[in-house]
């Protein structure tokens, strides 16, 4: 994560292993700032969620006026 962020970066694998728990502790324990975004709750419909989180981070940066910022969405697959 201390590397330059070039691409996404994707966490799999099997269910309940501890992936969305390994990711707030790291993105804790950074000194990045960062949102996070669970998709547990969104209808599989709402197409424009995952545009809408990405949008949400951006504007934070611009507001905060951030060199950088850490988008973390959870559960990703659940939506269409």
């Amino acid at each position: 994560m201390q590397e330059k962020r070039r691409f996404i970066q994707v966490i799999m694998g099997p269910r309940q292993v501890g992936k969305s728990t390994l990711m707030k502790q790291v993105v804790n324990a950074l000194d990045i700032p960062f949102v996070f975004y669970p998709a547990d709750a969104v209808p599989a419909t709402q197409l424009s969620w995952i545009s809408d989180c990405w949008n949400s981070a951006r504007a934070k940066m611009r507001v905060e006026g951030l060199k950088e910022l850490i988008l973390v969405i959870d559960e990703i697959q659940k939506i269409t």
